[in-house]
C-alpha cells in the first residue's frame, strides 16, 4: 500500500453491500409508538450496533482490512498480492466466509442486503473509497433482482482460473490412478467455503454471465424475518423475494421423504 495527500492505495478484494429498504428507515410509526419524535431513535441505536458487528466479523476472518459505512452502504476491503493468485483466491473466499456471516445476521435481524465482490486497484481515506475496483463493484452490485452477494467479473476470472487449475490437477490424478468419477458429484454445485455456483442469478436485463455468488442462509426460513418487516409486497419487491427464496431453498433443499423439516 502507498499513501498520497491523506489517500492510501492499494491492490486487494472489496465488498460493497447496500441495504434494500433504506428509504424512510429512521422514520417512527407513530400508530405503534407514544413519541411525537419523527425519528425511531432505539431502531436506529440497534442499527448502529448491528453496523458495528461487521467490524467484529471481518475481524474473526481477516488481518489487514478496513471497514467503512456511509448511509446505506457498508464497505470492506483488504489487501493482498497483485501478482499472486493463489492469494487472491483465498481472499475471496475469505469475504466470501464474511458476507456470508454478515448476511445471516442482518437477515435475522429484518435488514436486507445485496452487494458484490471484486477485486481491482483502490483508494482509501477515512470514509472515502475510490479506483477502479470501486467503480466495478458500484455497478454490479444493484444489478441483481434478489437479496445476495455476487462476484463481479473480476473476482469471476480468478475464480475460474483457479477452478481450472483444479480441474487439471484432477486429472492427472484420474489418470495416475484410474479413478472413475462419480456422476452424482458431477451434478452438485460446485462449491468452496461460501463461494458457490449458482446458474441462475437473477441479473437484470437478463444478463446471464455472472455465476459465482456467496453461499447464505443457513436457514431458509430466515427470509421469513425479512418478509415480516415488509411494508408491502409490489412488483419490484416481490420479483427479488421469490428469486431469493428459489435461491435458499436450492441451496438447502428438504428431504422429500422422512422429516420435512430437516435439511440436507
Amino acid at each position: 500500500m502507498s499513501a498520497n495527500k491523506g489517500f492510501t492505495s492499494g491492490w486487494g478484494v472489496i465488498t460493497l453491500l447496500d441495504f434494500l429498504g433504506w428509504k424512510g428507515i429512521w422514520m417512527n410509526n407513530k400508530k405503534q409508538s407514544q413519541s411525537t419524535d419523527i425519528f425511531d431513535l432505539p431502531a436506529l441505536n440497534s442499527l448502529a450496533d448491528l453496523i458495528g458487528q461487521v467490524d467484529t466479523v471481518c475481524k474473526d476472518f481477516l488481518g489487514l482490512y478496513e471497514f467503512i459505512s456511509i448511509s446505506d452502504t457498508i464497505a470492506v476491503f483488504s489487501p493482498c498480492d497483485e501478482e499472486d493468485k493463489d492469494a487472491q483466491y483465498k481472499e475471496l473466499m475469505l469475504h466470501s466466509e464474511i458476507c456470508s456471516k454478515i448476511l445471516d445476521i442482518f437477515a435475522g435481524k429484518s435488514y436486507a442486503l445485496r452487494g458484490a465482490i471484486t477485486l481491482w486497484k483502490y483508494a482509501y481515506h477515512k470514509n472515502i473509497i475510490i479506483g477502479p475496483g470501486v467503480d466495478e463493484c458500484a455497478s454490479w452490485h444493484d444489478q441483481t433482482n434478489w437479496l445476495g452477494v455476487i462476484f463481479a467479473p473480476s473476482a469471476q476470472f480468478v475464480i475460474d482460473e483457479q477452478r481450472s487449475k483444479e480441474k487439471r490437477l484432477k486429472r492427472k490424478i484420474k489418470k495416475k490412478i484410474r479413478f472413475c468419477w462419480n456422476t452424482q458429484d458431477i451434478k452438485k454445485l460446485w462449491t468452496d467455503a461460501k463461494m458457490v455456483e449458482y446458474p441462475d442469478i437473477p441479473v437484470k436485463n437478463g444478463f446471464r454471465g455472472i455465476k459465482y455468488c456467496v453461499d447464505w442462509g443457513n436457514n431458509p426460513e430466515i427470509l421469513n424475518e425479512i418478509l415480516r418487516s415488509t411494508i408491502s409486497l409490489s412488483q419490484e419487491i416481490a420479483i427479488k423475494y421469490i428469486n431469493t427464496n428459489k435461491f435458499l431453498y436450492e441451496m438447502r433443499p428438504i428431504e422429500k421423504s422422512g422429516d420435512e423439516n430437516k435439511q440436507i
